[in-house]
């Protein structure tokens, strides 16, 4: 009897390309013949999320809902995709979701890569962090990704994982933290190629982010622990050279509401809050400040 994979190669890629990207990837796991047909395909992705969490993890494509989990039951690992389901006696949850993102990663660019460690137990992100750094070494290329989300790393892990995108490819980072409190530097990171060519940064966490480190963004949109004259000096000066930036908003408590803005417009009398302007000899700029942000957007000449 004739098998699936016997068909026309060109029949196979005309269904293979009818699938969602997880069915690609359990459809690449019956025969070596289909795994060659849809490795030469790709699975066409434009989202990929990878969760972890203290007792499973969680594979996401293109924003399917639910995708595919994977969850550690008593010392084996149950996988789950849609209604179906399957456990794999001896296995551990982490390492089984590395395998399938191995298969994935390879392929071209996508447009959204988000990995995040969603546990505070240390012996468990200690376990999750040997897995994540053992899959990275295993590679021999970097990820291409337009944009990447880091969610809820330090500034040692969050410079260990961006350092593994291709540069040239990535546009857009974006830091969270939900389970991090803490305020910390991020010195290391913003030496890193794939931070100096970004032109996008979404800093969601607390790291504490030196001003002169985001002139090579257009967009940004950052935390801020405490917002100072000094800070709006160095914005100031950063925006009289820029020929890049194009908007920015910074979160943070405005303690003076009436300096700040005097730092941009020193001969107009504010009162408590402002909306203001600030020309450059380049551009103009509209400000807006409020009891907890201070934004700016370049107008339009």
């Amino acid at each position: 009897m004739s098998s699936l994979s016997d068909l026309p190669i060109e029949l196979i890629e005309q269904i293979l390309n009818n699938l969602e990207a997880l069915e690609r990837l359990i459809a690449r796991k019956v025969s070596y013949s289909f795994r060659a047909i849809i490795d030469n395909l790709g699975p066409n992705l434009k989202t990929v999320h990878v969760n972890f969490h203290e007792k499973f993890s969680r594979l996401i494509l293109d924003e399917n809902y639910g995708g595919v989990t994977y969850e550690q039951v008593d010392g084996a690992c149950q996988v789950e995709y849609k209604n179906s389901g399957r456990v794999h006696a001896g296995r551990n949850h982490v390492e089984m979701l590395m395998e399938d993102l191995k298969s994935l990663v390879k392929y071209p660019e996508v447009d959204e890569f988000l990995i995040q460690l969603a546990t505070n137990n240390f012996n468990e992100r200690k376990i999750i962090l040997k897995a994540i750094e053992s899959f990275f070494e295993s590679l021999n290329f970097k990820l291409k990704a337009k944009k990447v989300i880091i969610d809820d790393f330090t500034a040692r892990e969050v410079s260990e994982i961006l350092q593994k995108f291709e540069p040239e490819i990535l546009e857009e980072i974006t830091l969270q933290a939900q389970f991090l409190k803490y305020y910390e530097p991020i010195n290391g990171v913003v030496e890193l190629e794939q931070w100096k060519k970004a032109k996008i940064l979404n800093n969601r966490s607390k790291f504490l982010i030196p001003i002169k480190h985001i002139v090579n963004f257009t967009q940004f949109d950052i935390n801020v622990k405490d917002l100072t004259t000094d800070d709006a000096l160095e914005i100031r000066d950063i925006l009289i050279k820029s020929l890049t930036l194009e908007s920015g908003y910074f979160r943070s408590v405005i303690a003076n509401s009436v300096a700040i803005p005097s730092v941009f417009e020193p001969d107009h009398l504010f009162r408590k809050f402002a909306l203001f302007e600030f020309k450059t000899p380049r551009c103009e700029f509209q400000f807006d400040c409020g009891p907890n942000y201070l934004s700016f957007q370049k107008k339009s000449l």
